[in-house]
């Protein structure tokens, strides 16, 4: 018996719910319940690894300084104006500060809700 064969059957029988039978297109939206809790699940544990890298990347004191700055009312070329006056000169050093901020305020954002 292969896959297809099986499907053809599990199509056939439909979904048996007790003692009624919701028949093909009950089968068929139960898997598609499945397949869309699956896939959120996976985003939700993807969005927790990418938060918790960029957290991990950044020293949090150079974090905390470039919030404040943002909390200060500056825009993003300004803090990383700042940053580079305090010695953080390359771009992607900054961009790391930068994302682990971004990571901080998701973070924020989910504790919240």
């Amino acid at each position: 018996m292969s896959i297809i064969d099986y499907f053809n059957v599990k199509l056939e029988q439909g979904l048996q719910h007790k003692e009624s039978n919701l028949g093909m297109i009950g089968l068929i939206i139960a898997w598609i319940i499945e397949i869309a809790v699956a896939l959120m699940f996976y985003n939700f544990k993807v969005a927790q690894k990418v938060i918790k890298f960029d957290l991990e990347r950044a020293p949090k004191d150079v974090v905390d300084f470039a919030v404040y700055w943002f909390n200060e009312g500056k825009d993003e070329p300004g803090v990383r104006k700042e940053l580079y006056n305090k010695g953080w000169y390359d771009k992607e050093q900054q961009d790391i500060i930068i994302n682990a901020v971004g990571a901080r305020v998701a973070v924020h954002d989910i504790q919240r809700d």
